[in-house]
This record gives structure tokens, sequence and C-alpha cells, in this order.
């Protein structure tokens, strides 16, 4: 069983595996047939949902990555993304406002590190489709995504309700 989500996996795994099964130019006539008929199964039977590009938009490591998200993809991934959020949201505020009681407890405020994580995807299979050629600091990334225009735009209500919501 897998210890740690791999649904941001989906994606970058289909696309490598198309990459393997591309005819070779050595190839002899059997390999290229088999290349083929597997390329035409992993077709038809290795489906990629909406969630799945999402998720791979998310991941830091693939959300700049064009060889994984194309332009028509990323686009599509934010709207999927943007109406998880708005389906979220009435739940979060009916909690948010069932919990207003709780709220008003002042709570310690303890910081902890986190946990180190461990490496756990395998590098070899996956090669360059992890790499990133920018490095851009934390601050920089903030700023470009908000001037990008690309944000997950919500109401200002809602905003301010997450917000609240996220706090507590």
């Amino acid at each position: 069983m897998d210890k740690s989500p791999s649904l941001h996996l989906v994606l970058p795994t289909k696309i490598r595996l198309q990459k393997h099964l591309s005819p070779v130019g050595s190839d002899c006539e059997v390999i290229a047939e088999l290349r083929h008929h597997l390329h035409v199964q992993l077709e038809q039977y290795f489906t990629v949902s909406d969630l799945h590009i999402a998720a791979s938009l998310l991941d830091p490591r693939l959300k700049d990555n064009t060889v994984v998200l194309s332009q028509e993809l990323t686009d599509s991934a934010s709207r999927t993304v943007t109406e998880m959020m708005l389906n979220w949201l009435p739940e979060a505020e009916d909690l948010a406002s069932s919990d207003t009681a709780m709220s008003a407890q002042p709570q310690a405020d303890v910081h902890q590190e986190p946990p180190r994580k461990r490496p756990c995807l395998d590098l070899d299979f996956f090669g360059d489709l992890f790499t990133s050629s920018q490095t851009v600091s934390d601050d920089d990334e903030l700023e470009q995504y908000l001037k990008s225009g690309k944000c997950f735009s919500l109401s200002t209500t809602t905003t301010t309700t997450t917000t609240n919501f996220i706090r507590q």
C-alpha cells in the first residue's frame, strides 16, 4: 500500500510511458509493432482526468513544466481547481459559523518544525520531468503569481470567510 499521495504522478507517468513507447529508428519491425500496439493500449486504457491534471498543476515541481502541462492543460486545471474551491467553500462557511465559540478562545501559538520529508520519488523513471530550470525565491514566485492574473480569484466575502476559517 502506498503511504504517500500519488495523484499528481498520473499525468507524468503517462507522459513518460508515451515517450518510452515512441518508435525508435533502430527498432526492428517486431519491436516497432509492439511499441505501436502498447501505445494504442496505453491511450485506450490509461485515462487521465481533470483531477489528475489539477494535482499536477498544484505540485510545485510540475507547475511550470511545459512538457507535462501545456497551456491548454494548465487552463483546464485552473478551472478545475477554481470549481473545486467554490464547491468546497459553502461547507467551510457553514463549519466556520458553527464553530465561532471555539474561535473566541485564545490558542497558544506554538511553532514546531514540520517533520522532515523523506524522498520517495523514483527520479530514474521520471527523469527530467521533475527538474526545474527556474530558480525563483518564494517571495518572487508569489509576486509573479499575483501579477500573472492566473490567481484563483474569489469574491471578497468568500475570501474573508475562508481566511477566518483557516485561522481557526
